[in-house]
């Protein structure tokens, strides 16, 4: 496996979720991204979620940069708001 992997994102796709355990770090090359909490709850027997935009993040920024070096878990949400590219480095 390469150390560096190019990702496609399409619109609203998502690219990691709160909690998920995974030790990369992604370089934003094209495109915007959306940093996000969501508040689960349920109503009238559907599953609602309720989104609020924490940041957006677009070319030559950075994410997932403390997980990468301390090996933590996520603590928020991250999905694509346009088509996006971005570069992922694995701490393994």
């Amino acid at each position: 496996m390469p150390l560096l992997q190019e990702l496609h994102f399409n619109p609203e796709q998502i690219v990691f979720k709160d909690n998920d355990e995974t030790n990369s770090i992604y370089f934003v090359s094209k495109g915007e991204l959306e940093i996000f909490i969501a508040d689960d709850s349920f109503e009238e027997r559907k599953a609602v979620s309720k989104i609020k935009i924490l940041h957006t993040i677009g070319r030559g920024q950075v994410f997932g940069v403390q997980e990468f070096f301390t090996g933590g878990v996520r603590n928020f949400n991250i999905r694509s708001k346009s088509f996006s590219t971005c570069l992922k480095i694995d701490r393994n």
